[in-house]
């Protein structure tokens, strides 16, 4: 299908007097993970698309990342969640490098975990970490809304408080 989408985009098809653009076209499915697949296969072809899914934001793999480097700053003394947070795709360690490594190997990881945490302290930064290794701004996207959401809830508590 994504095939035939850049076929048609890259084609002389018209609606009305102007070319067709990716905006133009929607593709259906029954289940979010198709949708992942279409969106991962129009991303291959450099087709932009959005992704409209009933997944809740706070789900997405990148969020849950998030998170878990989150808590691995909050605690950098608890080895477990600092192991988790370099096992997510930003520091691109994984479970079995972490079990099979040495006392001054997890040393080295540790402080390449602790030297990064100030790019990686707010949504926006960590966004900005993710892009330079990541192959499409869309791994980025719900990174940027959690953060921003998180922004109007704080909003909404500071006013809600100074109201009282």
């Amino acid at each position: 299908m994504a095939g035939e989408i850049a076929r048609l985009l890259n084609g002389n098809t018209k609606i009305g007097q102007r070319r067709l653009k990716p905006e133009d076209i929607a593709v259906l499915v029954m289940e979010n993970q198709q949708a992942r697949k279409m969106q991962e296969a129009l991303s291959d072809l450099n087709i932009p698309s959005v992704l409209h899914t009933t997944a809740s934001l706070f789900q997405s793999q990148q969020v849950l990342e998030f998170r878990r480097i989150l808590a691995g700053v909050a605690l950098p003394g608890d080895e477990r969640l600092v192991k988790a947070a370099l096992a997510t795709d930003l520091f691109g360690v994984d479970g079995a490098q972490l079990s099979a490594c040495t006392e001054s190997q997890w040393q080295e990881w540790l402080q390449r975990f602790i030297s990064a945490q100030p790019r990686l302290l707010t949504p926006c930064r960590f966004a900005n970490a993710l892009s330079t290794r990541a192959t499409s701004n869309r791994t980025t996207e719900p990174i940027l809304m959690y953060g921003r959401m998180r922004r109007r809830m704080r909003l909404v508590t500071v006013r809600r408080a100074t109201l009282r």
